[in-house]
């Protein structure tokens, strides 16, 4: 792949997803952070030289950086904005802290979270982090029955990857009957797609859908889009658009 600094549409992808504000961005926040990080490489690792050629902070730099210390299977949760347990996102400022753990603790937080029946709050979430930056060898589990009163924890056991969907896949999923039932259609709809046992679950729910895979699940996204020649983000409206599905053809 050409150098960043001498491919201008992938340059002009990164400044649009870092100048601006709102979630519309081209790339996701972990697309961004490995942009930076081949950018940095270029030029050998002159962090001053990449902040002024990015025009961003050297702080906002090592904010993006600290994702690469987030666990392989949360990554491509992460998104622009809030966080949305219900929809399985991981808001990027919330992940940059929650990387700060160890991978282990990082992956049962995050999949006690999205489990939940309610949100965690930015409160608690802060009370939870800071009992075990001061307590570090306290059990994640402990932690997180001491703040939010979780009895039983869950880890993460597969490779998460949200995406939004397009209105017309999300009208057409949410009028097809219950939640199992939207689940069902994207799920078989994908897994004539996906390699066969990569895939293990999805769920769509508010505009998004939610992707379990093993661990080649994240690098077939890439080739996918590479291949059609569209953003990562894009590929998962691409291929169950291509199965007929939100465009009338089902």
């Amino acid at each position: 792949m050409m150098c960043i600094l001498e491919n201008p549409t992938r340059l002009a992808n990164l400044l649009a997803s870092i100048k601006v504000l709102g979630t519309n961005r081209p790339l996701s926040p972990i697309e961004v952070t490995r942009e930076i990080q081949s950018m940095l490489t270029e030029l050998d690792g002159d962090q001053n030289e990449l902040a002024r050629r990015l025009s961003i902070s050297p702080e906002f730099i090592r904010e993006f950086r600290r994702l690469l210390n987030l666990s392989e299977k949360l990554q491509d949760a992460v998104t622009w904005g809030e966080s949305d347990s219900s929809a399985g996102l991981l808001g990027f400022s919330v992940a940059a802290k929650i990387s700060r753990l160890k991978k282990e603790d990082q992956e049962t937080l995050v999949s006690t979270m999205l489990n939940m029946s309610c949100s965690v709050t930015k409160e608690e979430l802060k009370d939870l982090l800071s009992l075990q930056r001061q307590n570090p060898e306290k059990p994640m589990q402990d932690c997180l029955s001491e703040v939010l009163n979780v009895t039983r924890t869950v880890t993460v056991r597969h490779f998460m990857f949200v995406s939004s969907l397009n209105q017309s896949l999300a009208d057409e999923l949410d009028n097809s009957g219950s939640q199992h039932s939207q689940n069902d259609i994207a799920f078989n709809a994908l897994n004539q797609i996906f390699p066969p046992g990569v895939l293990k679950d999805a769920r769509a729910l508010n505009g998004y859908i939610r992707l379990l895979m093993n661990d080649g699940g994240s690098e077939f996204i890439t080739k996918y889009s590479q291949q059609h020649g569209i953003l990562r983000q894009n590929a998962i409206n691409h291929m169950l658009e291509s199965t007929g599905l939100g465009n009338g053809k089902r």
